[in-house]
């Protein structure tokens, strides 16, 4: 980098040697480029020396106010930006910045240390009807939309003991998620010996599963007086189970709003199925009608073929 005094001894060569490049490179040891480039400078009234104060900048002011207002309309983020036009470097657009008037105004306070009332920018919101926008917190999704039926006694009482068969019934909907879907399963159960009387497999927890299995148990049931205890969900309080259970005689018993242990008893028989059938098995491959007809098969061997304690000691008695 040469001085300012240099050029000018440099180009008084030059016109002293009537412009002969190269015997004022000789004379001073300076490149014969260099010595063009000065001359070419002063014949263009341009500074020889570019410092940081006189060095011309290449980029244009339509440019730099488009990068400026796409950054104060865009969320003033200098990232944005400069991957927006990729140019020029992150530094530089930060100092535009910093130097532009909208930045000043918004952040006086912070420029000029100055402090101001709450209540002169309470009155000057009001003035400007500024309004401050407050986000309502969501209220976490719950599906339970009230009772739909008068509340119903629980008879059971968590009291699972029966003398008798079909004398106390338990009931509720298991799923099974596969790759291809899901698959319900609700069942019956009988509290005298803990198996299924019977059951109803579908693709969809709709009305029709819980309707067809209290079919099939009438059918099984008969005329006896059995209470069937279930949980508060919608499938056991809409008409159609309602008038069901009146025209078979059956007797409604239901547990606590949320509380699990009141239907305990048919739980663990869900989850001695899901920990037998379900868990010890890979079932990523098999589709739901697959299934469907597996745990037919499975529930069924539960019901006639499977060792239980229980019925060997009921029936030594």
């Amino acid at each position: 980098m040469y001085d300012i005094k240099t050029i000018k001894v440099a180009l008084k060569l030059l016109k002293k040697y009537d412009y002969k490049f190269i015997k004022v490179s000789r004379e001073l040891g300076i490149r014969i480029n260099t010595l063009r480039l000065w001359r070419k400078k002063e014949l263009n009234n341009l500074p020889l020396v570019n410092n940081k104060r006189n060095k011309p900048s290449k980029w244009s002011n339509e440019h730099k106010k488009k990068l400026l207002d796409y950054y104060f309309n865009h969320g003033e983020n200098l990232m944005i930006v400069f991957r927006k036009f990729g140019e020029p470097s992150y530094s530089t657009i930060k100092r535009w910045v910093r130097l532009d008037k909208r930045y000043k105004q918004k952040h006086f306070v912070k420029e000029y240390n100055i402090n101001i009332s709450e209540k002169v920018i309470i009155r000057l919101m009001r003035e400007e009807n500024l309004i401050v926008y407050v986000p309502v917190s969501k209220k976490k999704y719950s599906s339970y939309e009230g009772e739909i039926s008068p509340e119903v006694q629980n008879i059971v009482a968590r009291d699972f003991s029966s003398t008798r068969p079909h004398e106390k019934t338990l009931t509720d909907i298991s799923e099974f998620g596969l790759y291809d879907g899901k698959v319900y399963l609700t069942p019956l159960i009988d509290c005298y010996n803990g198996l299924p009387i019977t059951w109803t497999i579908g693709k969809s927890p709709n009305s029709n599963l819980t309707n067809t299995m209290l079919e099939q148990a009438k059918l099984i049931i008969g005329d006896k007086p059995t209470i069937i205890h279930s949980d508060r969900g919608f499938h056991y309080r809409i008409p159609s189970w309602i008038e069901r259970m009146e025209s078979y005689g059956f007797i409604r018993s239901m547990s606590k709003k949320g509380c699990s242990p009141d239907n305990s008893m048919c739980e663990g028989f869900f989850g001695t199925i899901k920990n037998e059938f379900f868990y010890s098995k890979d079932w990523s491959k098999t589709k739901c009608d697959d299934f469907i007809v597996e745990l037919d098969k499975y529930l069924y061997w539960f019901k006639n073929k499977r060792i239980k304690n229980k019925l060997l000691i009921l029936e030594s008695n």
